[in-house]
Protein backbone atom coordinates (compact mmCIF):
# COMPACT_ATOMS: atom_id res chain seq x y z
CA UNK A 1 0.00 0.00 0.00
CA UNK A 2 2.78 2.14 -0.40
CA UNK A 3 2.31 5.60 -2.01
CA UNK A 4 4.13 8.35 -3.65
CA UNK A 5 2.36 10.62 -0.74
CA UNK A 6 4.13 8.01 1.92
CA UNK A 7 7.49 8.85 0.63
CA UNK A 8 7.13 12.61 1.12
CA UNK A 9 6.05 12.15 4.42
CA UNK A 10 9.05 9.93 5.30
CA UNK A 11 11.00 13.10 3.20
CA UNK A 12 9.64 15.73 5.80
CA UNK A 13 9.64 13.73 8.87
CA UNK A 14 13.58 12.84 8.49
CA UNK A 15 14.04 16.43 8.00
CA UNK A 16 12.28 17.04 11.45
CA UNK A 17 14.23 14.82 12.60
CA UNK A 18 17.49 16.59 12.32
CA UNK A 19 15.45 19.35 14.58
CA UNK A 20 14.20 17.13 17.19
CA UNK A 21 14.78 13.31 17.43
CA UNK A 22 12.74 12.21 20.24
CA UNK A 23 9.21 10.63 19.48
CA UNK A 24 6.49 13.18 19.15
CA UNK A 25 3.36 11.91 21.41
CA UNK A 26 -0.16 13.10 19.63
CA UNK A 27 -3.48 12.36 20.59
CA UNK A 28 -6.66 12.63 18.42
CA UNK A 29 -10.43 11.81 19.26
CA UNK A 30 -12.01 9.23 16.93
CA UNK A 31 -14.15 10.45 14.15
CA UNK A 32 -13.84 13.20 11.45
CA UNK A 33 -11.01 14.98 13.00
CA UNK A 34 -8.55 10.78 13.03
CA UNK A 35 -9.90 10.78 9.63
CA UNK A 36 -8.39 14.08 8.78
CA UNK A 37 -4.91 12.68 9.62
CA UNK A 38 -4.96 9.46 8.85
CA UNK A 39 -1.99 9.32 6.17
CA UNK A 40 0.31 10.34 8.69
CA UNK A 41 -0.88 7.90 11.57
CA UNK A 42 -0.67 4.99 9.16
CA UNK A 43 3.05 6.07 7.78
CA UNK A 44 3.89 5.86 11.18
CA UNK A 45 2.32 2.46 11.61
CA UNK A 46 4.62 1.16 8.61
CA UNK A 47 8.25 2.80 10.56
CA UNK A 48 10.28 0.84 13.17
CA UNK A 49 11.35 4.32 14.86
CA UNK A 50 8.44 6.69 14.10
CA UNK A 51 8.19 10.24 14.89
CA UNK A 52 5.03 10.55 15.72
CA UNK A 53 3.23 8.11 17.76
CA UNK A 54 -0.08 8.42 17.04
CA UNK A 55 -2.82 7.52 19.69
CA UNK A 56 -6.65 7.55 19.19
CA UNK A 57 -9.16 8.38 21.97
CA UNK A 58 -12.94 8.10 22.48
CA UNK A 59 -14.70 11.09 23.86
CA UNK A 60 -13.54 14.33 25.88
CA UNK A 61 -12.12 12.49 29.00
CA UNK A 62 -8.38 11.54 27.93
CA UNK A 63 -8.26 14.88 26.24
CA UNK A 64 -8.84 16.73 29.01
CA UNK A 65 -6.05 14.69 30.73
CA UNK A 66 -3.54 15.16 27.99
CA UNK A 67 -3.97 18.86 28.43
CA UNK A 68 -4.21 18.84 32.13
CA UNK A 69 -0.81 15.84 32.37
CA UNK A 70 0.63 17.57 29.66
CA UNK A 71 1.33 13.45 28.25
CA UNK A 72 1.09 14.77 24.60
CA UNK A 73 3.08 17.39 22.87
CA UNK A 74 0.26 17.61 20.10
CA UNK A 75 -3.42 17.34 20.77
CA UNK A 76 -6.22 17.30 18.25
CA UNK A 77 -9.62 18.73 20.36
CA UNK A 78 -12.81 20.35 19.95
CA UNK A 79 -11.73 23.93 19.60
CA UNK A 80 -14.17 24.91 23.13
CA UNK A 81 -12.20 22.22 25.39
CA UNK A 82 -8.61 23.71 23.66
CA UNK A 83 -10.04 27.49 24.78
CA UNK A 84 -11.59 26.19 28.39
CA UNK A 85 -8.43 25.06 29.27
CA UNK A 86 -6.39 27.83 27.84
CA UNK A 87 -7.83 30.35 29.69
CA UNK A 88 -8.80 28.52 32.59
CA UNK A 89 -5.68 26.21 33.12
CA UNK A 90 -3.22 27.86 31.95
CA UNK A 91 -2.52 24.64 29.97
CA UNK A 92 0.42 25.48 28.08
CA UNK A 93 -0.92 25.00 24.47
CA UNK A 94 -1.26 27.08 21.45
CA UNK A 95 -4.06 26.67 18.76
CA UNK A 96 -2.06 26.05 15.71
CA UNK A 97 -5.28 25.38 13.05
CA UNK A 98 -8.33 24.02 12.47
CA UNK A 99 -8.97 20.59 11.12
CA UNK A 100 -12.88 20.34 10.73
CA UNK A 101 -15.40 22.83 10.45
CA UNK A 102 -18.60 20.65 11.42
CA UNK A 103 -20.62 17.92 10.79
CA UNK A 104 -24.45 18.30 12.38
CA UNK A 105 -27.59 17.87 9.82
CA UNK A 106 -30.67 17.60 10.53
CA UNK A 107 -32.85 14.27 9.42
CA UNK A 108 -36.53 13.12 8.92
CA UNK A 109 -37.53 10.58 6.93
CA UNK A 110 -40.40 12.50 5.66
CA UNK A 111 -40.19 16.12 3.75
CA UNK A 112 -37.12 18.42 4.83
CA UNK A 113 -35.85 20.35 2.06
CA UNK A 114 -35.33 23.71 3.98
CA UNK A 115 -35.89 25.25 7.71
CA UNK A 116 -39.47 26.46 6.07
CA UNK A 117 -40.30 22.28 7.24
CA UNK A 118 -39.44 22.88 10.45
CA UNK A 119 -42.72 25.07 11.33
CA UNK A 120 -44.63 23.35 14.69
CA UNK A 121 -42.17 20.13 14.14
CA UNK A 122 -40.48 18.87 17.82
CA UNK A 123 -36.74 18.48 16.95
CA UNK A 124 -35.21 15.04 18.73
CA UNK A 125 -31.75 16.70 20.01
CA UNK A 126 -28.36 15.54 21.82
CA UNK A 127 -25.93 17.70 23.81
CA UNK A 128 -28.03 20.03 25.60
CA UNK A 129 -26.06 23.27 26.13
CA UNK A 130 -23.03 21.73 24.22
CA UNK A 131 -21.70 22.55 20.80
CA UNK A 132 -23.96 21.04 19.16
CA UNK A 133 -26.98 22.04 20.41
CA UNK A 134 -25.54 25.47 20.52
CA UNK A 135 -24.97 25.20 16.95
CA UNK A 136 -28.88 24.09 16.65
CA UNK A 137 -30.20 26.97 18.22
CA UNK A 138 -28.07 29.80 16.70
CA UNK A 139 -29.42 29.03 13.22
CA UNK A 140 -32.98 28.63 14.62
CA UNK A 141 -32.68 31.59 16.11
CA UNK A 142 -31.40 33.81 13.11
CA UNK A 143 -35.10 31.99 11.40
CA UNK A 144 -38.42 33.32 11.38
CA UNK A 145 -41.08 30.69 12.22
CA UNK A 146 -44.89 31.28 12.32
CA UNK A 147 -44.55 28.77 15.16
CA UNK A 148 -41.27 28.12 16.75
CA UNK A 149 -39.79 24.17 16.75
CA UNK A 150 -39.44 22.70 19.88
CA UNK A 151 -36.44 21.16 20.48
CA UNK A 152 -36.29 17.29 22.96
CA UNK A 153 -32.67 16.56 24.84
CA UNK A 154 -32.26 12.73 24.79
CA UNK A 155 -28.69 11.61 26.19
CA UNK A 156 -26.98 10.80 22.79
CA UNK A 157 -26.84 11.06 19.14
CA UNK A 158 -27.92 7.14 19.32
CA UNK A 159 -30.90 8.15 20.98
CA UNK A 160 -31.75 10.43 18.59
CA UNK A 161 -31.54 8.69 15.58
CA UNK A 162 -33.65 5.75 17.47
CA UNK A 163 -36.75 7.87 17.31
CA UNK A 164 -36.50 8.46 13.38
CA UNK A 165 -36.99 4.52 13.01
CA UNK A 166 -40.08 4.94 15.58
CA UNK A 167 -41.81 7.64 13.62
CA UNK A 168 -40.53 8.72 10.34
CA UNK A 169 -41.87 11.95 10.34
CA UNK A 170 -39.65 13.30 13.38
CA UNK A 171 -36.80 15.27 13.07
CA UNK A 172 -33.25 14.46 14.63
CA UNK A 173 -29.92 16.30 15.43
CA UNK A 174 -27.50 13.87 13.67
CA UNK A 175 -23.72 14.29 13.25
CA UNK A 176 -21.32 12.12 10.92
CA UNK A 177 -20.62 9.23 10.64
CA UNK A 178 -23.82 8.27 12.66
CA UNK A 179 -25.74 10.05 9.43
CA UNK A 180 -24.20 7.75 6.50
CA UNK A 181 -24.84 4.77 8.45
CA UNK A 182 -28.66 5.51 9.31
CA UNK A 183 -28.55 6.53 5.42
CA UNK A 184 -27.70 3.28 4.51
CA UNK A 185 -29.98 1.48 6.39
CA UNK A 186 -33.06 4.08 5.32
CA UNK A 187 -35.24 3.70 2.91
CA UNK A 188 -35.92 7.55 2.20
CA UNK A 189 -33.67 10.42 4.52
CA UNK A 190 -33.86 14.08 4.16
CA UNK A 191 -31.09 16.16 5.52
CA UNK A 192 -30.34 19.84 6.33
CA UNK A 193 -27.12 20.81 6.40
CA UNK A 194 -26.85 22.95 9.60
CA UNK A 195 -23.46 23.77 8.16
CA UNK A 196 -24.60 25.84 5.28
CA UNK A 197 -27.30 27.62 7.05
CA UNK A 198 -24.65 28.60 9.91
CA UNK A 199 -22.77 30.35 7.30
CA UNK A 200 -26.42 31.87 5.47
CA UNK A 201 -28.17 32.86 8.44
CA UNK A 202 -25.56 32.86 11.57
CA UNK A 203 -22.32 33.66 10.36
CA UNK A 204 -20.70 34.66 6.96
CA UNK A 205 -17.53 32.20 8.27
CA UNK A 206 -17.80 28.74 8.85
CA UNK A 207 -17.74 27.89 12.46
CA UNK A 208 -14.47 25.97 13.46
CA UNK A 209 -15.07 22.63 15.19
CA UNK A 210 -12.11 20.59 16.41
CA UNK A 211 -8.07 22.30 15.87
CA UNK A 212 -4.80 21.20 16.43
CA UNK A 213 -3.13 22.36 19.81
CA UNK A 214 1.10 22.45 20.40
CA UNK A 215 2.70 22.49 23.12
CA UNK A 216 4.56 25.25 24.39
CA UNK A 217 8.26 23.35 24.28
CA UNK A 218 7.84 22.50 20.61
CA UNK A 219 10.07 24.02 18.19
CA UNK A 220 8.84 25.82 15.18
CA UNK A 221 10.37 23.51 12.65
CA UNK A 222 8.71 20.71 14.79
CA UNK A 223 5.16 22.01 14.78
CA UNK A 224 5.64 23.46 11.05
CA UNK A 225 7.18 19.75 9.55
CA UNK A 226 3.60 18.02 11.52
CA UNK A 227 0.81 20.36 9.93
CA UNK A 228 2.73 20.13 6.76
CA UNK A 229 2.42 16.14 6.60
CA UNK A 230 -1.18 16.79 8.09
CA UNK A 231 -2.36 19.19 5.50
CA UNK A 232 -1.07 16.63 2.97
CA UNK A 233 -3.51 13.77 4.79
CA UNK A 234 -6.16 16.37 4.17
CA UNK A 235 -5.58 16.26 0.96
CA UNK A 236 -5.60 13.26 0.27
CA UNK A 237 -8.32 12.03 2.53
CA UNK A 238 -10.73 14.23 0.06
CA UNK A 239 -9.24 13.25 -2.99
CA UNK A 240 -9.22 9.61 -2.41
CA UNK A 241 -12.10 7.92 -0.25
CA UNK A 242 -11.14 4.32 -1.39
CA UNK A 243 -7.85 5.15 -0.06
CA UNK A 244 -8.80 6.20 3.17
CA UNK A 245 -10.76 3.47 3.61
CA UNK A 246 -7.96 0.73 3.01
CA UNK A 247 -6.16 2.73 5.75
CA UNK A 248 -9.09 2.60 8.28
CA UNK A 249 -9.17 -1.35 7.54
CA UNK A 250 -5.48 -1.23 8.42
CA UNK A 251 -5.12 0.69 11.30
CA UNK A 252 -8.79 -1.35 12.57
CA UNK A 253 -10.78 1.89 12.54
CA UNK A 254 -14.12 1.20 13.17
CA UNK A 255 -16.52 2.74 10.14
CA UNK A 256 -17.40 0.97 7.06
CA UNK A 257 -15.25 1.79 4.10
CA UNK A 258 -18.13 2.25 2.18
CA UNK A 259 -19.46 5.06 4.34
CA UNK A 260 -16.70 7.11 2.87
CA UNK A 261 -18.45 8.42 0.21
CA UNK A 262 -20.64 10.42 2.23
CA UNK A 263 -19.14 10.55 5.30
CA UNK A 264 -15.90 12.90 4.34
CA UNK A 265 -17.68 15.60 2.18
CA UNK A 266 -20.11 15.95 5.27
CA UNK A 267 -17.44 15.97 7.57
CA UNK A 268 -15.88 19.59 6.31
CA UNK A 269 -11.89 18.23 6.60
CA UNK A 270 -10.29 21.12 5.49
CA UNK A 271 -7.32 22.83 7.18
CA UNK A 272 -6.91 26.96 8.09
CA UNK A 273 -3.52 28.02 10.20
CA UNK A 274 -4.84 29.61 13.51
CA UNK A 275 -4.45 33.42 12.14
CA UNK A 276 -6.76 32.29 9.06
CA UNK A 277 -9.30 30.92 11.24
CA UNK A 278 -8.95 33.25 13.87
CA UNK A 279 -12.32 35.63 12.62
CA UNK A 280 -14.15 32.34 12.40
CA UNK A 281 -13.00 31.52 15.55
CA UNK A 282 -14.03 34.56 18.05
CA UNK A 283 -17.38 35.03 16.43
CA UNK A 284 -17.60 31.00 17.11
CA UNK A 285 -17.31 32.28 20.60
CA UNK A 286 -19.25 35.05 20.54
CA UNK A 287 -22.46 33.39 19.89
CA UNK A 288 -21.12 30.57 22.75
CA UNK A 289 -21.14 33.57 24.97
CA UNK A 290 -25.00 34.20 24.34
CA UNK A 291 -26.34 30.68 25.12
CA UNK A 292 -23.43 28.77 27.49
CA UNK A 293 -20.11 30.87 28.00
CA UNK A 294 -18.70 28.14 30.32
CA UNK A 295 -18.28 25.84 27.11
CA UNK A 296 -15.02 27.71 26.43
CA UNK A 297 -13.93 29.28 30.05
CA UNK A 298 -16.16 32.56 29.97
CA UNK A 299 -12.88 34.59 28.38
CA UNK A 300 -12.80 34.71 24.06
CA UNK A 301 -8.99 33.89 24.14
CA UNK A 302 -6.30 36.34 23.79
CA UNK A 303 -3.40 36.68 21.20
CA UNK A 304 -1.72 34.75 22.61
CA UNK A 305 -3.93 31.11 22.23
CA UNK A 306 -3.25 31.72 18.49
CA UNK A 307 -0.09 29.84 17.10
CA UNK A 308 1.86 31.46 14.66
CA UNK A 309 2.24 28.73 11.80
CA UNK A 310 5.03 29.40 8.97
CA UNK A 311 2.60 28.05 5.85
Amino acid sequence: MKKPLLLMIAFVLTLSACEETETVNIIVPNGAPALSQIEVEYAMDELEDPQYDVEVVYGPDPLVSAFGSESHEIIIAPLNLGAKLYTQADAPYQFAGTVTWGNLYLASGESLESLDDLEGKTITAFGENTTPDIVLRAVLDAYTFEEDPVIEYVDGVDTAIATLSEDAGSVALVAEPALSALEMRTETLNTVDLQNEWVSRVSEKPYPQAGVFVHADLNDATINAYIDTLKESMKMVNRDHARVGELMESLDYPFPAALMPSVIPRSNIEFKNALESKESVVHFFEVIETFNPALFGGTIPDDGFYYDYES
